[in-house]
């Protein structure tokens, strides 16, 4: 007799012992036939930790009952012995040890009531966010429109001196006359801006930079940004506000003489301005 024929004929003599159980009827079987653990699994389909559960016996930790008799039965087929035998061998031990009992379902705690101030606290929490996103929105808005560049708040402060300054003007130019206790204004024919001759002006932009040119009469001459190597000509009546960003960047040429702007006097209620002429 061959050694498979003694093998087959040893399972047979443990599996007619009823007292052995299943997982150790399938264990011998699988050892006796050298298969490992991990064959068994993949040839079955199955995870290693259930075929070592089935050869322990610990049912509990695998799914309900039926999926284990599949288990079993299947076990059995793939080892080449009696499924009846090993099907009877585990209903002898349920019977013993029932075991394979309904797994409990997991216990839930009852939700907790909520009182009616609960329920209103999500949306007071989310009305104030959104108040405060919306506040944030408005200050910044609101920032913005007060704190201007301070090419603007020149032009403002600018606006509002040219604006006192022709008062000043029209006051030392107007002579006022009495008529029927009213005091009539008469305009003076003696002050004429317009007889004063014009002068050229040449800026010359060593660096890129922004300048705004008024002439005496607060005549805009010219207001933006320069580039490297542009000249820029000028003709205005002097002398000349040069209000300038970038003192380095800028040469003035007055009167025949090219000087930085620097060297021209600084004007004493204008911030960054200079006085040519």
């Amino acid at each position: 007799m061959n050694n498979n024929s003694k093998d087959n004929v040893n399972i047979k003599n443990q599996v007619s012992q009823k007292s052995i159980s299943p997982g150790t009827i399938l264990r011998n079987a699988r050892e006796q036939s050298d298969m490992s653990v991990q064959d068994a699994a993949h040839q079955l389909f199955l995870e290693t930790r259930v075929i070592r559960a089935l050869e322990v016996d610990k049912y509990d930790v695998l799914p309900p009952g039926v999926f284990v008799r599949g288990y079993l039965r299947n076990y059995a087929k793939l080892q080449e012995i009696s499924q009846e035998t090993v099907m009877d061998s585990f209903e002898t031990m349920i019977d013993q040890q029932p075991t394979l009992s309904p797994k409990k379902l997991p216990q839930f705690k009852p939700l907790k009531q909520t009182t009616f101030f609960q329920d209103l606290l999500l949306p007071i929490v989310g009305l104030l966010v959104v108040l405060t996103i919306v506040t944030f929105i408005w200050l910044v808005h609101t920032t913005n429109n007060v704190y201007q560049t301070p090419e603007k708040l020149w032009l403002l402060s600018d606006t509002s001196l040219h604006l006192r300054e022709s008062k000043s003007h029209s006051k030392t130019a107007a002579i006022p006359t009495k008529v029927d206790n009213f005091v009539v204004t008469e305009p003076s024919t003696n002050f004429n801006p317009s007889s004063i001759p014009s002068s050229i002006l040449r800026v010359h932009f060593k660096e890129k930079a922004w300048i705004m040119i008024v002439d005496t009469e607060n005549k805009k001459l010219y207001q933006g940004i320069g580039n490297p190597g542009e000249i820029l000509s000028l003709s205005g009546i002097p002398p000349f506000n040069a209000k300038v960003g970038n003192f380095a960047g800028v040469d003035i040429e007055y009167n025949g003489q090219i000087d930085n702007i620097k060297v021209f006097p600084k004007s004493p209620s204008r911030k960054r301005t200079f006085i040519i002429g």
